[in-house]
């Protein structure tokens, strides 16, 4: 699904937020436990929870603003 998804944005010259890496960055290089960072509010186990879903809002909020500035 990765791999489909970065083709596909290659191929529209879109940019794209890697969230899945940023979320392996901090399960591999931090050590923060995978169910740190999902919940089970639906009994399934594939939502992010508070804490996530902030620290990647912040981390696109980052790109964009980065993204924004002129060269």
């Amino acid at each position: 699904m990765l791999r489909i998804i970065e083709t596909v944005a290659a191929e529209h010259d879109v940019a794209l937020f890697r969230r899945f890496e940023i979320m392996r960055y901090w399960h591999i290089k931090r050590g923060i436990p995978i169910d740190q960072m999902i919940s089970d509010f639906d009994g399934n186990w594939l939502h992010q929870n508070d804490w996530s879903y902030n620290c990647i809002a912040q981390a696109l909020c980052d790109a964009l603003a980065e993204a924004a500035v002129p060269d």
